[in-house]
């Protein structure tokens, strides 16, 4: 009976009035209503389109604001574009440059350059929007090599460099002449590439371009790609191209493997130019694993750009809070070894006076300094501790029988330096009570 009854009072609502699910619809229409129009046309696949049809369907596109809805729409665009519409969407885009995105702008030019790569260049060169126009200029440019116009691309690219087009560094005629770079970098003609930036004179272009097309060579073909390209220029290449090649690839492995770039570095040490690429083999290495990248330190030649690099990463172990522990562990550790005496304890001894352990400090340069640097570390160590505890300091002279030389040595440092004079706040007055 009770079932009935609700049957009953539900059939009346349908009746009588809306029902919930017909308030629905009705509410989604309305919300679709107001939404922007859907684009002519299927999204999904190509389709046949006159020059006028496709210059409309570029319009349309361009009025959706639905960024999803406006790729799709875009992306099927494109893809419908051939010899006979391409017409009517270089008109549309024209038209409407100042709706359009850089990668919007980049996907119309890959296209565009697949039909007439000259023509898509000379078109683009006419925009006057260079936000937009840099980029669509570097896909045309890029597509064009990599479609085997290489050549081509580098004979259009070459009156415009002597005739003095390129104003900016920004300017598109060096985008253009950064296509050709990396498309020569995908298409691994590592010679050409190496030569092209070799002959351009701009120091500062041809840094900026060496890391742009890494990048584009990375992204195309992997890494180890950018090391093969790294490995072919010769020592003796001019302008220090080389090394500048070789120092970002290292940087770039030993972000990925401290061990890797370790290892390539060591496959041509014995190279004149090896010593001063050491810092980008094993800087990143010695932030991530300080201990294996100092231990592989070791085994490098002695001298002054190891000690200064494990100087360094010993500095930055200690400073590293939620490292020290670690850091002092290790040196507690390996200090006994004077190839790493040599360059870390005067850095561990001076950290621990920063930290006001000043008996550490002094012990550190007592028990590993080496001799030729002792008497100086251990004279700075006990002005400093002077400086705080004067009884504490002359007492660790006596107990640890540092010479007399020495105590003549910090306790005249310590009468030159001028008298800090501590000024205390005078207490306020006591109330008066009337």
């Amino acid at each position: 009976m009770q079932r009935d009854k609700i049957l009953i009072r539900r059939g009346a609502c349908v009746r009588g009035g809306f029902s919930l699910r017909a308030l629905a619809v009705l509410l989604a229409i309305g919300v679709l209503a107001c939404s922007d129009p859907a684009p002519s046309g299927s999204a999904h696949g190509p389709i046949d389109l006159t020059a006028d049809e496709m210059e409309s369907a570029i319009a349309e596109m361009l009025a959706i604001t639905d960024t999803l809805d406006r790729n799709r729409r875009l992306v099927q665009l494109v893809d419908s574009l051939d010899e006979d519409n391409l017409s009517g969407a270089i008109v549309a885009y024209k038209k409407d440059l100042s709706r359009v995105d850089p990668h919007e702008a980049r996907l119309f030019a890959n296209a565009w350059a697949r039909i007439d790569p000259h023509g898509a260049v000379d078109g683009i060169l006419e925009w006057r929007y260079p936000r937009i126009q840099n980029q669509a200029t570097l896909e045309a440019v890029f597509g064009w090599v990599r479609s085997g116009g290489g050549d081509d691309a580098r004979a259009y690219i070459d009156p415009h460099f002597k005739s003095g087009e390129i104003e900016t560094r920004r300017s598109p005629t060096k985008f253009m002449y950064l296509a050709v770079l990396q498309g020569l970098g995908v298409a691994k003609e590592w010679d050409r590439l190496t030569k092209m930036l070799v002959d351009h004179d701009d120091d500062g272009d041809r840094e900026l371009w060496i890391t742009e097309v890494m990048v584009e060579i990375n992204r195309a073909n992997g890494l180890n790609a950018v090391k093969e390209w790294a490995d072919s220029i010769p020592w003796d290449a001019p302008r220090n191209i080389k090394a500048s090649v070789v120092s970002r690839t290292l940087h770039w492995i030993s972000g990925l493997s401290g061990e890797d770039a370790a290892g390539w570095w060591e496959e041509f040490e014995q190279e004149p130019e090896a010593l001063e690429l050491l810092p980008m083999a094993v800087k990143t290495w010695g932030v991530r694993d300080p201990g294996a990248a100092l231990i592989w330190l070791l085994e490098r030649e002695e001298g002054p750009v190891r000690s200064a690099l494990m100087r360094e990463i010993v500095r930055g172990w200690l400073s590293r809070a939620a490292e020290t522990e670690a850091a002092e562990a290790w040196l507690a550790e390996n200090l006994s070894n004077p190839e790493i005496a040599l360059p870390t304890a005067i850095t561990y001894a001076n950290f621990l006076v920063e930290e006001a352990r000043f008996r550490d400090a002094a012990d550190t340069v007592q028990n590993f300094a080496l001799e030729q640097h002792r008497q100086r570390a251990m004279v700075g160590a006990l002005v400093n501790w002077a400086e705080s505890d004067a009884p504490a300091a002359a007492a660790y002279c006596e107990e640890a029988g540092i010479s007399d030389t020495i105590v003549e040595a910090y306790q005249s440092r310590l009468a030159e330096k001028p008298i800090r004079v501590q000024r205390k706040k005078v207490a306020d007055a006591p109330e008066v009570k009337q």
